[in-house]
C-alpha cells in the first residue's frame, strides 16, 4: 500500500488551516453563546467543574445535567459547599414532591393547568421587565386558602412554584441577572394567606431552587396585608426583606414599566387570558429545557 507523505511545507499549511478553522469555530460558539445568553466566563466555567467534580463524592445529589450544575455554582458565586447543600434540598424537595428526575414540557403543563382548575386565575406570566430581570406577576388575591382540601392539592401549588422558578432561569443571563416577584395585593384578605404556604413558598425561594431573587414588589397593599407581612418576615432572610418595596402599580410601573403586561395584553385584545399564561411560561421553559440537552461543560 503506498501512503503518500506530505512535505513539510504542506504539513505546517494543513495544520495552520485547522488551528485557524478551529479558532475561528470557538469564537462563533463563543458568540452564539452570548446571543443565546449562555456564555461563562472563564472563572464561571471553573466553578461549575469544580462544584461537578465535588458532587461526584458527595451522596443524595442525584443526577443533574451540567447546564442545573452551572446554574448552582452561579446562584452560590463559586461555593461549592454552599452549593452542595442546595443541591441536597433541591433533590429532597423534589422526591417529596413527586417532580420527575426528567421534567418534560407536558408535565409543566399538566401541573398548571391543574393548579388552574383548582384556583382560578392565580396562574401567572413571566416577562423581562425594564431593568432586565424575569419578572413573576401573581394577583395574590385569587388564591383561596379553602380550596385546598388535601395536602396533595397545597403541593401542586409548589410544583408549579418549581416550573415557575425554571421559565425564570431560562438561560445563564436570567440566572445572573436575577428574578422580581411582582405581587398584586389590593383586596387581599385573611382568605388568601396562609402562614404555613408562605413559609413553605419561601424556603423553596431562599433555600432549595437556585434562583437569585432581587426584588420583591408588594403592590397595593391593605391594612390586613401589612398585618400578614409581619407574620411571614420572620420566615425571611435579610436579603429578601431589603428587596421587599410596598408600591402602588403607578410607582411600580414609572420604574419598571407594565406591572402586568401579558395578562394586560390579552385581557385587552379579548384572548382567553388562562392559555395565554400558559404560553408564556411554556416558552421560557422550552429554552430551558433546550440549555439543559445541549449545554456541556
Amino acid at each position: 500500500m503506498s501512503i503518500e507523505q506530505s512535505t513539510p511545507e504542506e504539513s505546517k499549511s494543513t495544520t495552520s488551516s485547522k488551528v485557524e478553522n478551529g479558532t475561528a469555530s470557538t469564537q462563533d460558539d463563543n458568540q452564539t453563546a452570548q446571543k443565546n445568553g449562555m456564555a461563562l466566563t472563564e472563572e464561571e466555567r471553573k466553578w461549575a467543574i469544580e462544584l461537578k467534580d465535588a458532587m461526584q463524592s458527595k451522596k443524595n445529589v442525584g443526577h443533574l445535567t451540567d447546564f442545573e450544575i452551572a446554574q448552582f455554582a452561579l446562584i452560590a458565586s463559586g461555593d461549592a459547599s454552599a452549593a452542595l447543600k442546595r443541591i441536597v434540598a433541591y433533590q429532597k424537595w423534589k422526591t417529596k414532591l413527586g417532580i420527575p428526575e426528567k421534567v418534560t414540557l407536558e408535565d409543566v403543563e399538566n401541573e398548571i393547568r391543574t393548579f388552574n382548575e383548582l384556583q382560578p386565575g392565580f396562574v401567572a406570566a413571566v416577562q423581562e421587565n425594564s431593568k432586565g430581570n424575569d419578572a413573576w406577576c401573581l394577583d395574590t388575591r385569587n388564591i383561596v386558602i379553602a380550596r385546598f382540601k388535601t395536602k396533595e392539592q397545597g403541593n401542586s401549588l409548589y410544583r408549579c412554584n418549581f416550573y415557575y422558578f425554571g421559565a425564570m432561569t431560562k438561560d445563564f443571563d436570567s440566572i445572573r441577572k436575577g428574578c422580581v416577584f411582582v405581587c398584586e395585593n389590593e383586596g387581599r384578605g385573611w382568605a388568601n394567606f396562609s402562614l404555613e404556604m408562605e413559609k413553605k413558598s419561601a424556603d423553596l425561594y431562599q433555600y432549595v431552587y437556585p434562583i437569585d431573587v432581587v426584588g420583591v414588589y408588594l403592590l397595593n397593599p391593605t391594612s390586613v396585608f401589612k398585618l400578614m407581612l409581619s407574620m411571614t418576615k420572620p420566615v425571611l432572610t435579610q436579603r429578601i426583606r431589603k428587596a421587599m418595596k410596598i408600591w402602588t402599580t403607578t410607582e411600580y410601573e414609572n420604574e419598571f414599566g407594565d406591572a402586568d403586561p401579558v395578562r394586560r395584553a390579552a385581557r385587552e385584545s379579548g384572548e382567553d387570558i388562562f392559555k395565554t399564561m400558559l404560553k408564556n411560561v411554556l416558552e421560557r421553559y422550552n429554552l430551558r429545557m433546550k440549555h439543559m440537552q445541549e449545554f456541556k461543560l
